[in-house]
């Protein structure tokens, strides 16, 4: 009697599938796909699905720290008046934190270099330096002068009460 070797099975230690063996598997899959779409259909017509936006882009979408208002630079800032309905819209290339000390120092020693000045000088207003807004940010990659004056002249437009 002749023996024939046994058969090779999908996953035998020593053995590589071969073409026929990774169609069959496809293929067993693709009907697995297709009856439970039929199912589903079938079961669950009457529920209604819904897509989550939760994945890994959404967990690490904010790696880095946000920059604390008095540690960004190149912006175009807002600082209203506690007295009136005015604002000062300024901009600078330094930290704002440090702008803004300038600013304190200029209303303290009645200092009128900057429109900021004047007006709490001449009106005995305070500024409310803790509300200070940033406006825009400038892109570090066109940081010309005259971008910012730019921008800084359009808010200074959009905002009827400016004192600047």
């Amino acid at each position: 009697m002749v023996r024939r070797p046994a058969a090779r099975k999908l996953g035998d230690v020593g053995s590589s599938p071969t073409g026929s063996d990774i169609f069959r598997v496809f293929s067993s899959i693709f009907k697995f796909v297709k009856i439970v779409r039929k199912t589903r259909q079938r079961f669950c017509s009457n529920f209604q699905y819904f897509q989550t936006n939760f994945g890994v882009p959404t967990l690490f979408s904010h790696v880095k720290d946000r920059v604390r208002l008095e540690k960004r630079s190149s912006v175009i800032y807002r600082i209203p008046c506690e007295n009136c309905d005015s604002v000062y819209i300024g901009e600078t290339m330094q930290y704002l934190g440090q702008r803004i000390r300038q600013h304190k120092n200029d209303v303290s020693s009645k200092n009128e270099k900057t429109a900021l000045g004047q007006h709490a000088f001449n009106f005995f207003h305070n500024f409310n330096f803790n509300s200070t807004a940033v406006l825009a940010n400038e892109n570090h990659n066109i940081s010309l002068k005259s971008g910012r004056f730019v921008k800084c002249m359009v808010e200074i437009i959009k905002d009827k009460k400016c004192t600047h």
